[in-house]
């Protein structure tokens, strides 16, 4: 199961109105990506492999540009973990009902250990 697919069936389960009185799902899922990818970073010395990316947020703007290592100050990564935080605590507040099926409960755990 691919990454978009793992993170929509998350948001699937969400309470979209419920969700949307604190956050926007397109940004966090924007958001959500852009931090995945600078994870993967690690896997090559931190050079940004995949096409270029960017991610506004908060009069900031964050790129990951192909070929090149990820240049952010530790305190906007920091930023943008602490949004993440805010996200999972949202989409935790926000689903209802789970349906408890192995596959959502391995998509939520996937999602949450990001």
């Amino acid at each position: 199961i691919s990454f978009p697919d793992k993170l929509n069936s998350i948001f699937r389960i969400v309470d979209k109105n419920e969700y949307e009185k604190n956050r926007d799902i397109k940004k966090d899922k924007e958001i959500i990506t852009f931090l995945r990818v600078s994870r993967n970073t690690v896997h090559n010395s931190g050079i940004h492999e995949g096409g270029n990316l960017s991610l506004e947020l908060n009069g900031k703007k964050y790129e990951h540009i192909a070929g090149k290592p990820r240049f952010s100050h530790h305190i906007d990564m920091i930023l943008l973990h602490c949004e993440l935080v805010d996200i999972y605590a949202n989409i935790l507040n926000s689903i209802n009902d789970i349906p408890f099926d192995k596959i959502t409960l391995i998509n939520i755990s996937f999602i949450l250990l990001l």
